[in-house]
């Protein structure tokens, strides 16, 4: 999507109520895009349905976990075939780092609450298992 798409995209989310932008108490550049109840209400409502959600726990722990790995390697494929760059959470992203006064994302060096890890980058990196980012 180009960025044009994408900032219409989230100007029509923000007049229909389903997100709010929040300038960054800090650095002036950084604008958080944040869920309104309605969008919240939204995502809860586009989860899997209850019966994929009670077939999933009936299924045996080793079946659940063979399971998401092909849809991770799945995802990595698409994702390799069309060039794209991978996303996930802050959480599992090469640039977060712990320190004594919390998580600190080290390409914005900006401090994360813990609420903030579990959202979407569109800078997330591979985590490896040494060294620096991939």
């Amino acid at each position: 999507m180009t960025k044009g798409t994408v900032s219409q995209s989230l100007s029509i989310l923000e007049s229909k109520g389903y997100l709010v932008k929040v300038p960054d108490g800090t650095d002036k550049r950084v604008i958080h895009l944040v869920l309104t109840e309605k969008g919240q209400s939204l995502v809860d409502s586009s989860l899997p349905p209850e019966s994929l959600k009670q077939g999933l726990q009936l299924m045996p722990p080793s079946q659940r976990d063979d399971l998401l790995a092909g849809l991770k390697k799945l995802l990595n494929s698409m994702q390799s075939a069309r060039d794209f760059r991978p996303f996930g959470t802050c959480r599992t992203c090469g640039y977060l780092e712990t320190e004594e006064e919390g998580q600190k994302c080290t390409l914005t060096n900006l401090s994360l609450r813990e609420h903030e890890l579990d959202q979407l980058c569109r800078e997330h990196v591979i985590k490896p298992t040494t060294g620096k980012p991939i």
